[in-house]
């Protein structure tokens, strides 16, 4: 056929002269090579034109799309007599080579056990996540890490690296091999809160130590490991060996307290005028972006938070900005409360959290914003130490704290120390400590005693509680010789009458 006035739809139309082009086709290609319906009318289009079946130049497009048309027709390729060639042409067609090449490399051994690992990976993920409760609850006795030797303490940190390995093995990275923990960990409240104490920092310290050591980390320079684990594939799931030797603190308190205690810039000293003047303004430029703020400042990140937070009732307000050499801490209130503070905090108090002012779970910051949207510039931490240092003594005056109870609670812990062995605040039931008391109560009682003490806010519980009871049993003593020395002093002067 030749080429002519609807010479493409004739020559598409004759399958009788396509057959030949289209068996030969099929015939030539490679063994096992693809042939999309594209590359078939392709191929066929140019053995028809060399054979002088098809257009040579004009009307080729046309020419071309019919012919794909035809061949993408079952029906037509089955009159051609090639439908086993037909099916695997649309078979591909609709796979595409991508899917083909995966077929044919799952049939290789190595891909069909890569396939079965990636199940088995999945798998173990899903198990993860169910065992998520059973997992925080640690292997180690949290009752005897304090009577544990150094040497002791680096084997159980070898012996989690393994456990800890082998519970995550290809799992990759942090999220998928224990962020759920963290989030169920965040929903409990068996694990110890506030500062660490200097056993804790020990433990800790060494437990970073032994990690890097049989990791092959840098222990002098860890803080590029602790705070970028993604970035090194040893250091994965290393918060987890930490919880093995301190299962009374939460993986994110292990994290933060860790990258706190070796990051090069958190010992950068006192917050100077000029400092502050700085991460005010820094913050206004930059908004809250405390990794950026920080390395600006050459501060840790958590430090310039922690401060910011400290100046943010002056920060919120236009006195800073008339502070152009004054000292930014000089615009806020750091005189004594006076009674209209007093009264303001006690009212806002009672906004947040109701008439139970007691209730430790309130949030100071907001406290702050609304003492500073009255006028008067107290941040956070002023208003929770005016509470708790005098707010708080209040309980006994409104009936809520009776006369002899502080002896109750101590008691009841200095058995709980002794008999039961309880190290950690988070093992004392104090709705059981003193009767007719709600364990809010005790509890906020209890940090009012344990801040009379210096430094005992980062005091395990039994050390607060034998300071306790030796100041106590000083008092005592202390009334007792004052007793008896007014005694001794009325029988002398009984004497002196006599004598006379």
């Amino acid at each position: 056929m030749t080429a002519g006035d609807g010479g493409a739809h004739g020559a598409c139309g004759d399958l009788g002269a396509l057959k030949p082009v289209v068996r030969s086709v099929f015939e030539g290609r490679d063994e096992g090579a693809s042939l999309s319906r594209k590359k078939l009318a392709k191929q066929v289009g140019k053995k028809a034109r060399d054979a002088g079946i098809a257009p040579a130049v004009e009307d080729r497009d046309k020419f071309t799309k019919e012919l794909r048309r035809i061949l993408a027709d079952a029906s037509a390729l089955k009159k051609l007599g090639l439908r086993d060639a037909g099916d695997d042409a649309v078979a591909l067609r609709k796979k595409g080579d991508k899917k083909r090449a995966r077929e044919e490399k799952a049939a290789d051994g190595g891909a069909e056990e890569k396939q079965k690992r990636s199940k088995r990976q999945k798998r173990e993920k899903v198990k993860v996540v169910k065992d998520a409760d059973e997992y925080v609850l640690p292997k180690v006795d949290p009752t005897k890490i304090y009577s544990m030797t150094e040497d002791e303490i680096e084997s159980a940190v070898r012996t989690a690296i393994h456990a800890v390995d082998a519970r995550f093995k290809g799992l990759g990275s942090r999220r998928s091999s224990g962020e759920n923990l963290w989030k169920v960990q965040d929903q409990r409240d068996d694990f110890k809160t506030g500062p660490y104490s200097q056993q804790e920092k020990d433990i800790l310290r060494l437990a970073v130590k032994t990690f890097a050591q049989v990791r092959g980390l840098s222990a002098t320079d860890p803080a590029p490991w602790l705070t970028r684990s993604q970035k090194y594939p040893e250091a994965r799931c290393c918060h987890h060996v930490f919880h093995e030797v301190l299962p009374h603190r939460r993986l994110r308190s292990l994290r933060e307290a860790a990258i706190r205690m070796f990051h090069p810039d958190n010992n950068a000293g006192a917050w100077s005028v000029e400092d502050d003047r700085r991460l005010l303004q820094l913050v206004r430029e930059h908004g809250r972006r405390w990794n950026m703020i920080g390395g600006l400042l050459g501060r840790f990140h958590a430090s310039c938070k922690d401060r910011f937070k400290e100046l943010k009732p002056v920060a919120d307000t236009p006195i800073d900005e008339a502070l152009e050499d004054e000292d930014p801490k000089q615009g806020m209130n750091k005189e004594r409360f006076s009674e209209e503070e007093i009264e303001a905090l006690r009212r806002i108090l009672r906004e947040l959290v109701g008439e139970d002012v007691d209730v430790p779970k309130v949030s100071w910051s907001a406290v702050s914003d609304a003492m500073v949207r009255e006028g008067h510039l107290r941040n956070a931490r002023q208003c929770q130490r005016f509470y708790d240092y005098h707010l708080e003594q209040s309980l006994k005056a409104a009936g809520k704290w009776g006369a002899g109870q502080d002896d109750a609670l101590l008691d009841f812990l200095v058995r709980g120390v002794t008999k039961k062995g309880w190290l950690f605040e988070y093992q004392v039931p104090w709705d059981k400590a003193v009767r007719g008391r709600s364990a809010e109560v005790c509890k906020r009682r209890w940090l009012g005693m344990k801040r009379a003490i210096k430094g005992g806010v980062s005091m395990e519980l039994g050390e607060v509680v034998r300071t306790l009871e030796q100041l106590r049993e000083h008092k005592r003593r202390k009334k007792e010789r004052a007793e008896g020395g007014g005694k001794s002093g009325e029988q002398e002067g009984a004497g002196s009458d006599v004598e006379e």
